[in-house]
């Protein structure tokens, strides 16, 4: 009866079935939590990430492109997005739920994380069939994949967690290599555009690695297909032209915000124990974990190398070399994880250098001496793995340092986030599992007790605790309320959040999603208090906030954009342990303190929280006004109001370019001119009126 039902369904939902079971070894927690609790939520990097997905479908929901790459915090800040952390592709995959309103964003984050588990164990299923045909070993090796320490690791991380068309650009580019069809290159466009959008930096490297792919597949495969790879290059123009028409902003130097060395950056490549770093939770309980990003697949895998190349080789130095490779794969390996805590990190790095050295040599002559008699996908695949380990690992960069001969031609480099061949590495690296334990299988095929070691062993060495849930900072009622009272004004109007919470948290960032506004206070990357306003000891709760009631610090706030002031009561006890009810008492006899010394325009108040607007008017001869970069893009008009007390002239520039020149009487006028010919700055635009007589602006709008 069982077999019955399971027969009636599809074999492909049996597979996603059975990854889906495998998944919950890490991510159990998630389905008694599902619209309740994220896994990590505390990790500053989630906020971080739901901030910029919800700005980035509110953009895409009114059809602002030309907003989409201006983030809603790091007020001033324009062009903030080109940092290359963008999430546009998973943005639009998510824009539908948010069109038929807003969803419960616990369901949505945790139906993703599933989601990528799944998707990148199906396409690594698909891939390692193609190499090897073995439906079993497939799906061991994908649920391998599935359980390796980085995928739980980039969880609060949004933009990595979307790696799954990793395997699935592979995939399609051996078929179409293979066989030239059309639907594998629209299928490898496809993935590969989605990966640039998914994250920018892991695109990039993809690519690189794609490319390396078609070098040696041209390299072994012997005629050379070359209409087929002609089409190929075809193809990947369109998708190329695609990719940089949307990251335009961010391969501007003058634009971009990306952090910019003379050169590509050393410290990016991988370090060796990278290689070797075990994060096998059987590892913890012999106090052997360390933090390294772990690349090394785990010894059960290594051990299948030797399968991998074992039936294809007969002479005796290919034997030697062959167990030259396994060693090296596991000398160093135990050494790392035996002395680490011991010895100095400096000694066991060299260690680990050697290894890798050794490990290189080894199995690039192994795969020339004997590049007769193995198959194409493991001579494909270990090629591709010896690649990427020479211009990715230390210590090869010392030999040839690739990507800084490539920044050479491709700038933008300079400001990479990161060497992401960690999610391309151990896809190769399984692949020759995959092709080990396939021919290991096929001499043991009657034994079904070696497949059920294999995978309890599998099981064991790469098990790890379950993820933890947390709740996100969410606000109350009345903090709602006077976020949703900052609506009315406009948009170059900045926030100051108060009071200053720990930059790490991002608690302000994911803020965003209850205004339209943009706020100071954000934090990303290196760019957090430009002003330094955390750094004012007036303006720190157990000094009551005293600066509200300071001329010159207010008139610091005008000057730079900052119009609007909310104090988060509910906030204060993260920084302050004293008495809450005093210390609020006292920061509310600072801000009318501030408000009968005439500093503010209006108030608002709820019991737990307070607005505070500045008034934006200026008086005199020669008025400026900083205006950032978001607020004007897409505008044309400026629109103000004017009071002279005497007949005067008033000339208006724009970043220094004369764009109005009038007479007005005494008396006041609205003012409106078109600025749409003038220059404007990438980031702070200065607009300047210079008058033969005082005159005084107020409500200045942009439309």
């Amino acid at each position: 009866m069982l077999k019955s039902i399971l027969g009636r369904i599809p074999y492909p939902l049996r597979i996603l079935s059975l990854f889906f079971l495998l998944s919950m070894i890490h991510l159990y927690p998630i389905l008694k939590n599902f619209f309740t609790m994220l896994p990590y939520a505390t990790n500053g990097d989630v906020s971080l990430s739901l901030a910029i997905l919800y700005s980035n479908i509110q953009k895409l929901g009114l059809l602002q492109f030309n907003q989409i790459y201006h983030l809603p915090f790091l007020f001033p800040l324009s062009h903030t997005m080109t940092i290359g952390f963008t999430l546009f592709g998973q943005s639009v995959l998510l824009l539908p739920f948010f069109l038929f309103g807003q969803p419960n964003i616990y369901a949505l984050y945790n139906g993703i994380t599933i989601f990528s588990y799944l998707a990148a164990g199906f396409g690594a299923y698909l891939f390692f069939k193609e190499l090897q045909d073995n439906e079993t070993v497939s799906i061991i090796s994908a649920g391998l994949y599935i359980l390796l320490p980085f995928r739980v690791n980039d969880i609060p991380h949004l933009n990595l967690l979307f790696n799954f068309p990793i395997p699935l650009c592979f995939l399609f580019l051996l078929r179409y290599l293979k066989n030239s069809r059309k639907k594998d290159l629209i299928f490898l466009n496809v993935f590969l555009l989605s990966q640039f959008l998914f994250d920018l930096s892991l695109g990039f490297y993809l690519s690189i690695s794609l490319a390396i792919f078609v070098l040696i597949f041209a390299l072994v495969k012997r005629p050379v297909p070359l209409p087929g790879i002609l089409g190929l290059l075809l193809s990947l123009l369109t998708t190329m032209a695609v990719i940089l028409l949307i990251h335009f902003p961010f391969l501007q130097k003058d634009i971009s915000l990306s952090p910019s060395d003379p050169s590509f950056n050393p410290r990016q490549y991988i370090p060796a124990l990278s290689f070797y770093a075990n994060k096998s939770y059987l590892l913890l309980f012999l106090d052997r974990i360390w933090d390294t990003l772990p690349l090394f697949p785990g010894f059960s895998v290594v051990f299948f190398y030797f399968y991998a190349f074992s039936s294809f080789i007969s002479n005796i130095r290919e034997k030697i070399l062959l167990a030259v490779m396994v060693g090296s794969y596991v000398v160093p390996g135990a050494i790392a994880v035996v002395f680490f805590q011991k010895q100095g990190f400096e000694r066991v790095d060299s260690i680990t250098e050697i290894g890798l050295m050794v490990l290189f040599v080894s199995l690039a002559l192994l795969v020339f001496m004997a590049r007769k008699k193995i198959p194409l996908n493991l001579k494909l695949v270990s090629l591709l793995f010896l690649s990427l380990l020479f211009i990715s690992f230390n210590p090869f960069p010392r030999i040839f340092d690739f990507f800084n001969a490539l920044a050479k031609f491709f700038p933008f480099l300079h400001r990479s986030r990161g060497m992401r061949v960690l999610y391309i590495m151990p896809l190769l690296m399984i692949g020759m599992f995959s092709i080990g334990i396939s021919v290991f299988l096929e001499k043991k095929r009657n034994k079904k007790i070696y497949l059920w070691a294999i995978v309890l062993i599998l099981l064991l060495e790469h098990f790890r605790w379950p993820v933890a849930m947390a709740k996100l900072p969410e606000l109350n009622v009345d903090t709602k309320k006077i976020y949703q009272m900052v609506d009315p004004y406009p948009p170059h109007f900045g926030i100051l959040e108060l009071p200053f919470l720990p930059a790490s948290s991002n608690t302000y960032s994911f803020l965003t999603r209850y205004h339209n506004k943009h706020t100071y206070h954000g934090y990303y990357l290196i760019y957090a208090d430009p002003l330094n306003i955390g750094g004012e000891d007036e303006l720190r709760v157990d000094n009551e906030f005293r600066g509200l009631a300071n001329q010159d610090l207010i008139k610091k706030l005008k000057d730079n954009g900052l119009y609007l002031i909310i104090i988060n009561g509910s906030f204060i006890p993260h920084v302050y342990d004293g008495d809450l009810p005093a210390i609020w008492r006292k920061i509310r006899q600072n801000i009318q303190r501030g408000q009968q010394l005439g500093l503010f325009k209006e108030i608002k108040e709820q019991p737990t929280s307070i607005l505070i607007v500045l008034d934006d008017g200026r008086t005199g001869q020669d008025i400026t006004y900083s205006i950032p970069y978001f607020a004007l893009v897409g505008e044309k008009n400026v629109k103000f109001k004017i009071r002279a007390d005497q007949p005067t002239r008033s000339q208006i520039y724009l970043n220094g370019r004369l764009i109005a020149e009038n007479e007005y009487p005494r008396g006041e006028h609205d003012i409106s001119f078109d600025f749409r010919t003038a220059p404007k700055q990438n980031q702070i635009n200065q607009l300047r009126l210079v008058n033969d007589h005082p005159l005084t602006v107020n409500q200045l709008e942009i439309k």
